[in-house]
């Protein structure tokens, strides 16, 4: 086995790899950096995935001229990430705005300014465990790194959007202290970012589904969550909208006016994803492979799949037509928002939103692009159904406890848009309500429809709560 293979074989059985269960064709070592301080060399490996060219980081041990064929033989090839060595080093070079190079390719550290100091005194460190596609490291309590483990050139939307928030001083995003990038010939690839940490946060997802739990149980009132917590995240996603528009003198920030090809385009995209999840859906159906499913839900995926592709993209059409000369502008927004990109800080409940990444499989200029804010309203009314539908599976045979998860979503939505809404007018919203609410069921149609041929493919048993927001939504 060669070096790359030997490598393409280790780094395609991590949990962070994006190719984990396919496999990983014409692998090559395509630059390896030493960073002495670190006690670990930095390999950047090139591989085929799908027919797509890939590139992963990993930080293995200096093996003293070893190949890594004899570091296989002898059973010692481990990632280097999980050694406190490694964290310390990485965050000194950050903190010193350093540059080293390597063969292939050369490692650039650019501290925020006034970052240097705060990240030169950090000490201890952890890694978290729950991450699936990166991993993070936690210093202190005070500063996590994110290392982003697939490498793409070009502008990291995480670290862009951040950056700029950050520079806008918005207080509801953990502020970037600083970046690690790879640059090669093909030009630089994010490779880290630190940003402050929130020590003891939980996830909005977390605490929304116990406070549904405990409403559907009968143990708290449906308003309870939707008055205090819902309405205040609304509020928050309402603030970060205004911030991602509000520098009309910023080439990648600008907003721009939403003109009628605009929401045609919108129109197009929701269109598509109705399309991929009603012939997944016909698929399965034909399989038997839903025939499991409680009788309420079979016959919505049957209504679904008989009104066919024609008549849910003739709502999604007439939902476009009432706001396509009142669609407000498209800006940047967060991409892949619900419940657990928003951070609670465990004292006074302050908000923060994560991961501007944008959704991971769409290209990278998808995920920079502009688009209609909505679209994130409608991300975050979706998760408010699944954290219902979670809280109801704890009683599958009481229907009043599924009358109670119905209502709690449905308080918690309410209180949602009046958070969002309750500013009142901005330049990028429509000047009218009407037009916004039928961008925000376009958009849910689109997002439920994506959600549809999710579950078919990797939770069947879950395809019960889009297919309930896709009926409610088309009437199916």
């Amino acid at each position: 086995m060669s070096d790359a293979a030997a490598l393409a074989a280790f780094v395609g059985a991590q949990r962070w790899s994006g190719a984990r269960g396919e496999r990983l064709t014409d692998a090559r070592v395509e630059a390896a950096i030493p960073v002495e301080s670190t006690g670990a060399t930095c390999i950047v490996l090139g591989a085929r995935v799908a027919g797509r060219h890939v590139r992963y980081q990993t930080w293995l041990h200096h093996h003293e001229g070893a190949s890594l064929d004899a570091v296989v033989a002898r059973g010692a090839l481990a990632d280097a990430t999980h050694d406190a060595a490694l964290h310390l080093g990485l965050v000194r070079l950050l903190a010193d705005g350093s540059t080293r190079d390597g063969t292939g390719a050369r490692l650039v550290a650019e501290p925020l300014a006034g970052a240097s100091d705060e990240l030169r005194a950090l000490s201890s460190s952890r890694v978290l465990s729950a991450e699936q596609s990166n991993t993070s490291i936690v210093y202190d309590d005070r500063v996590i790194l994110k290392l982003f483990r697939r490498l793409e050139p070009g502008v990291q939307p995480d670290v862009e959007v951040t950056a700029f928030l950050t520079r806008r001083g918005f207080a509801h995003v953990p502020a970037l202290l600083g970046t690690l990038s790879i640059d090669d010939a093909s030009g630089a690839a994010v490779a880290a970012m630190a940003q402050r940490f929130v020590p003891g946060a939980r996830d909005a997802w977390a605490f929304a589904v116990d406070r549904a739990r405990a409403a559907v149980a009968g143990d708290a009132p449906p308003r309870e969550y939707a008055d205090g917590e819902a309405r205040r995240l609304g509020a928050v996603t309402r603030a970060l909208h205004d911030a991602l528009a509000s520098d009309a003198d910023d080439a990648d920030f600008a907003p721009r006016r939403a003109e009628a090809d605009t929401v045609a385009r919108w129109a197009a995209a929701a269109s598509e994803s109705v399309e991929q999840g009603v012939a997944l859906l016909r698929e399965r159906l034909v399989a038997g492979a839903l025939d499991a499913l409680p009788d309420a839900s079979a016959t919505a995926a049957r209504g679904v799949a008989d009104a066919g592709v024609d008549a849910v993209v003739a709502t999604v059409n007439r939902l476009a037509a009432k706001a396509s000369h009142d669609a407000g502008a498209a800006t940047r927004h967060h991409g892949d928002y619900h419940l657990g990109q928003v951070l609670r800080a465990p004292d006074d409940g302050a908000l923060f939103v994560i991961d501007f990444e944008g959704e991971p499989s769409r290209a990278l200029e998808v995920r920079r692009a502009r688009h209609c804010p909505l679209r994130d309203v409608a991300g975050m009314l979706r998760s408010f159904a699944y954290a219902g539908a979670t809280a109801a599976l704890d009683r599958p045979d009481d229907a009043a406890a599924a009358e109670r998860a119905r209502t709690w979503e449905a308080v918690a939505r309410e209180a949602f848009l009046d958070g969002y809404f309750g500013d009142g007018a901005a330049a990028f919203l429509p000047a009218e309500r009407a037009s916004a609410d039928a961008l925000l069921a376009m958009f849910e149609l689109e997002k439920a429809f994506y959600e549809l041929a999710y579950e078919l493919r990797n939770r069947p048993t879950w395809v019960p709560i889009p297919l309930a927001g896709i009926a409610r939504l088309a009437g199916a």
